[in-house]
């Protein structure tokens, strides 16, 4: 963190940004799913990993697919 008078800012290590930025596409895919599919949480995120492991994939390929393409599963 870096005091700035009053303000504090967080930086992030730059190791860390790629984590966040892969469950962003993650919560983002999810919660596509609940929308389209009227579905809990838990439910969209089963379907997401089922999605991927039935294309041998990972999860987060098929959370950026979902976002970038707004297709839907």
């Amino acid at each position: 963190m870096v005091g700035v008078g009053h303000w504090v800012l967080v930086v992030d290590p730059p190791s860390s940004r790629g984590v966040v930025d892969e469950r962003y596409a993650v919560d983002i895919a999810t919660g596509m799913l609940m929308e389209r599919h009227h579905v809990s949480s838990q439910v969209a995120s089963q379907i997401l990993r089922r999605h991927a492991a039935a294309r041998r994939l990972q999860v987060i390929e098929v959370a950026r697919w979902l976002v970038a393409t707004r297709s839907l599963l």
